[in-house]
């Protein structure tokens, strides 16, 4: 299994988690914006060491990320969507006039 068991967290420990918005679209009925899971593969939880300031991954054992790095990160793919999003709202105006 590709995603963390709940015995994975620990009283007293923090984590990062990546976690996916709920759509009432689709998904699992009853589900709504207010809700939040952790998607089923991938990198969504790193444990966090709040002394070293470093972030464990749970799927390469001894990868570790800075929290500049994942701050970093996480603004390089916001931009990017920010970008996609305006470049898909300009064409819609395109073609609705």
């Amino acid at each position: 299994m590709c995603r963390v068991y709940v015995s994975y967290f620990k009283p007293g420990e923090f984590y990062i988690l990546a976690l996916t918005q709920g759509i009432s679209t689709i998904g699992v009925p009853g589900e709504t914006e207010n809700d939040y899971c952790i998607s089923i593969c991938g990198e969504h939880v790193l444990r966090f060491d709040n002394e070293k300031k470093l972030a464990f991954s749970n799927l390469n054992k001894g990868k570790k990320f800075t929290l500049s790095f994942l701050k970093e990160q996480l603004k390089k793919q916001h931009d990017a969507a920010e970008k996609e999003l305006q470049r898909i709202l300009q064409r819609l105006e395109k073609t609705t006039g």
